[in-house]
């Protein structure tokens, strides 16, 4: 059973850097065997799995639909192997490997990116895979390591950690104003043009609630234009076209230059909450610990 194994794994490390590669002869000489040992390795795993894993012509080599799934279940694999041996052979904890990650745009762009930098220096060894798009992500399905969300959760099949906290502004540029006057109550809210955003899961525009007296009461807004992505709603409002919801930290600079200015700050919407979320499992690996403990500390 041992021999077993270890013939298995080989088999698996010569398939993910053929796959790596693109082609049996490099990786021939990056292994140090022989191109036909490459081939018979990759026919036999193909044998085991029952199916094909690579598209092969004389000129190309490439993963089919399946291989590109078995590979990239593969390398995550070998990667947290590759992280428990660094445990157990040098006793320091370094985060290795592929590490998948699903978040909005906004995060990424405002948040994440200016943070980047410092993340890689501190942890060269783990390789960061993006996923940007609001959409929710299946993690299982679609192999993600951490998914950032914004407000509300439902899926309790995954564990949730809470990142920062964010404020919802509205805001409007102050030609805009000039033009159709401040409104100063929700009811004067709704007499003008308003960017409404659009959830890109569900496709409705995103509810806002406001303060009022001790309850959060949903605005009921009109406007000529609905969108999906705050950074095209925050566009169109600074360039007059009407009032939006932003979280704070996407018209920040914008703010801080005068080319938006916070409308309606005696009853804005409650304080939200991002978490991440990451998938069940015995010990989590620790290049999502260590990632996690990143995102947690004060940017």
């Amino acid at each position: 059973m041992a021999d077993l194994s270890t013939q298995r794994l080989s088999t698996i490390e010569i398939f993910c850097k053929a796959a790596e590669l693109g082609s049996f002869a490099r990786t021939a000489v990056v292994l140090g065997i022989s191109p036909s040992a490459v081939s018979k390795a990759v026919f036999r795993l193909e044998q085991r799995l029952g199916v094909r894993l690579f598209h092969r012509t004389t000129r190309s080599l490439r993963l089919t639909q399946e291989g590109t799934l078995y590979f990239e279940r593969c390398q995550q694999a070998l990667g947290d192997i590759a992280e428990a041996e660094v445990l157990i052979t040098q006793g320091v904890a370094t985060p290795t490997g592929l590490l998948r990650v699903s978040l909005p745009a906004a995060d990424s762009i405002h948040v994440l990116a200016p943070r980047l930098p410092a993340l890689v220096q501190q942890y060269p060894k783990i390789q960061l895979e993006l996923h940007v798009s609001d959409r929710f992500v299946d993690l299982v399905e679609e192999n993600i390591d951490v998914a950032i969300r914004f407000g509300s959760l439902s899926d309790s099949t995954l564990r949730v950690r809470p990142l920062h906290s964010y404020r919802i502004v509205t805001v409007a540029a102050p030609s805009y104003l000039q033009q159709h006057g401040t409104p100063t109550t929700l009811a004067e809210l709704q007499q003008h043009n308003c960017i409404r955003l659009l959830a890109e899961r569900t496709g409705q525009p995103i509810k806002c609630f406001y303060r009022v007296g001790q309850d959060f009461l949903e605005a009921t807004v009109q406007g000529s234009l609905m969108v999906t992505g705050a950074d095209t709603a925050r566009i169109l409002a600074i360039q007059g076209v009407g009032i939006t919801h932003l979280i704070e930290f996407v018209a920040q600079t914008d703010l801080q230059t005068g080319r938006l200015q916070t409308i309606l700050e005696d009853i804005e919407p409650p304080v939200r909450q991002a978490f991440a979320l990451y998938k069940q499992r015995q010990h989590t690996a620790l290049k999502v610990k260590y990632f996690l403990d990143f995102l947690a500390q004060a940017p």
